[in-house]
């Protein structure tokens, strides 16, 4: 309406007090209260035979926050400012690179709302607020603008004047952030120094509110853009995917979560459940890893500094590349520091790329699936060697350890501090927080040794698959042929890890580079470039086992034969819904799936 009344140039007339009564403007309907005042005008219409007809319309209503009243346009007299001279400049800092946007797409919505602005209302009539700085004259009823507080009219000389009872709106005060906090307008040793600013990280949804805002004014006051990157986070949500809200009552009390999960689970959540510019769902199952997470961590930390014993604990004992190249490591010590290096050279990669959450998330793999899973369980194979191999073990895994907490720090700042702090007992520096980042180093990557492990990994991983499939106790050792080719002394100087992690029985372990038959009685899997032979009589009573299979095969088959039968059957196909049908062939062909392995098992057993 107030659009369409400018197009046409018509007076801009205010109907309505403000206890949301008609004032005099509204003819016969003045003194009434608005609600009122709407039903007599219907009414009149109908009675005069003007009224055509009434229909139920949406429309989008604004309610106070406070108490839900029904908010009324109301023409009012305000200070403004005007945009255009000031979004110009702004607008070119972005695109001519002075300023940089991340994520980029939201570029485009930051030049619509500042290629097209409109003049800003900075008036606001609030308890609160940096006061409008204008005094008005009772005397010759000019105004006075001043940034001290005047003691007479600027105009007369009047000493009876009176400050304007408006505040400025809170973003105006806000725009003035990145250079009213180190002593703007003074020239001061803090202006000098931090302005400008570096990074800016804040929510997307008030990119035009605050951000477009301290632009533009840092601009305009300061002759400097206010900083040189904007890093934009998104919202979160609750565990539905809804926007938190008072009127839905689904807010997060940031104390409580901290309590309950972790100050650190909390922080690490928000750090990597999202993307720059995305918004994320806070599921308590994801606090939930979180705090798992620190537990392993904390408790990694605690079986390191156990295993120890004697070795120093400051830099001597880090492993560089220099010591890898002349001193006796492993292939699963080689792996572990080249993983290590190749991850700190990942995470440098992504948070200068300002993605937080993805670096967050491959140190957490490092850590959990590489670290603590793989390396810590080969570690506590390679302490019961001789003296120098648990000498070389325990300077891996304080350097992994050390780097590992120094990488999550940002993440995890505590539990990393804490553990960090026995760790190393204050050898390495006084506090974690103002410890070097780790950036990599390309010297101590290991291709080779890489690959080379992810083979020993897939036998592992093999057999234990393999264990599981067959139903063999977690705690009976089995025996084990290795095929290995080329890479046979590579396996070979992993046998006590490949026997201890896949519970295979050092006596029965061969590892050969040629068969020249397949065992019988024996199941075979592939490893990459590597094949594993487990002799059945080793793992089950195969007698046992093929009753068993026997048996568990028959049932299938017969479940199979129902539900053949039952979609042969068109008067159930054609009557019951698409849904349920549907979920018939989907249960048939899990059986036939089922029933196929069943018999490849069958096979195996000979």
């Amino acid at each position: 309406d107030y659009e369409m009344g400018k197009r046409h140039g018509l007076q801009m007339i205010n109907v309505m007090n403000k206890d949301a009564t008609i004032n005099e403007q509204g003819g016969p309907y003045g003194g009434l209260d608005r609600y009122e005042a709407r039903r007599q005008l219907v009414a009149d219409l109908e009675a005069t035979g003007n009224l055509v007809k009434t229909e139920p319309h949406t429309l989008s209503i604004g309610l106070c926050s406070r108490c839900g009243t029904v908010i009324e346009p109301l023409l009012s007299l305000q200070w403004w400012v005007r945009m255009e001279p000031l979004a110009k400049p702004a607008v070119a800092a972005v695109r001519e690179g002075r300023i940089k946007l991340v994520p980029e797409r939201f570029d485009q919505i930051y030049y619509q709302w500042m290629e097209n602005p409109r003049d800003w209302v900075i008036s606001r009539q609030l308890w609160w607020g940096h006061r409008v700085p204008v005094w008005y004259c009772d005397t010759c009823g000019q105004q006075t603008v001043s940034v001290e507080t005047p003691q007479q009219c600027a105009h007369c000389g009047s000493g009876t004047i009176k400050q304007d009872e408006d505040v400025l709106d809170t973003w105006f005060s806000s725009g003035l952030w990145p250079f009213s906090t180190l002593g703007w307008p003074d020239d001061t040793e803090d202006f000098r120094r931090f302005y400008p600013t570096s990074v800016l990280e804040t929510g997307y949804d008030i990119l035009f509110f605050w951000v477009a805002r301290m632009i533009f004014m840092g601009i305009y006051l300061t002759g400097k853009e206010p900083f040189h990157t904007v890093y934009l986070h998104g919202l979160v949500r609750d565990e539905f995917n809804r926007k938190m809200s008072k009127s839905l009552d689904n807010t997060v009390d940031p104390i409580e979560l901290g309590e309950k999960y972790g100050t650190d689970a909390m922080r690490f959540t928000f750090a990597t459940s999202s993307t720059p510019g995305q918004d994320f769902s806070l599921q308590p199952l994801r606090l939930e890893a979180a705090r798992n997470f620190a537990n392993k961590l904390w408790n990694a930390t605690r079986f390191v500094i156990t295993k120890l014993g004697d070795l120093p604990r400051d830099a001597s004992s880090l492993v560089t590349a220099e010591r890898l190249a002349t001193e006796p490591y492993t292939l699963a010590d080689r792996w572990i520091i080249s993983r290590y290096h190749r991850v700190q050279m990942d995470v440098d990669r992504l948070l200068g790329s300002f993605n937080l959450g993805e670096a967050g998330r491959q140190i957490q793999t490092f850590f959990w699936e590489e670290l603590a899973d793989w390396y810590i369980e080969i570690a506590k194979v390679q302490l019961e060697g001789d003296e120098q191999r648990q000498r070389l073990t325990r300077s891996v895994l304080y350097t992994v350890l050390e780097g590992s907490l120094r990488l999550l720090h940002p993440y995890m700042p505590f539990v990393t501090e804490t553990a960090w702090q026995h760790l190393t007992g204050g050898a390495l520096g006084k506090a974690l927080i103002i410890a070097e980042y780790p950036r990599g180093d390309a010297a101590a990557l290991d291709d080779q040794a890489e690959r080379d492990f992810v083979q020993v990994q897939d036998i592992v991983s093999g057999i234990r698959n393999a264990r599981n499939e067959m139903g063999v106790e977690a705690v009976r050792w089995v025996e084990a042929i290795i095929v290995a080719g080329e890479k046979a002394a590579t396996i070979e100087q992993e046998r006590a890890s490949i026997s201890r992690l896949a519970r295979v029985s050092p006596e029965a372990l061969e590892i050969v580079e040629s068969l020249a038959e397949k065992p019988e009685g024996a199941t075979g899997l592939v490893a990459g470039t590597v094949e594993v032979y487990l002799p059945l009589a080793g793992m089950v009573d195969v007698a046992k086992e093929r009753a068993r299979l026997t048996a568990e095969l028959e049932r299938t088959e017969a479940d199979i034969s129902r539900r053949e039968a039952k979609l042969a059957n068109e008067s159930f196909t054609s009557r019951a819904p698409a849904k349920i049908v549907q979920g018939e062939r989907d249960i048939l062909a899990t059986a036939q799936t089922t029933a196929e392995k069943l018999r490849t098992q069958l096979a195996a057993l000979g």
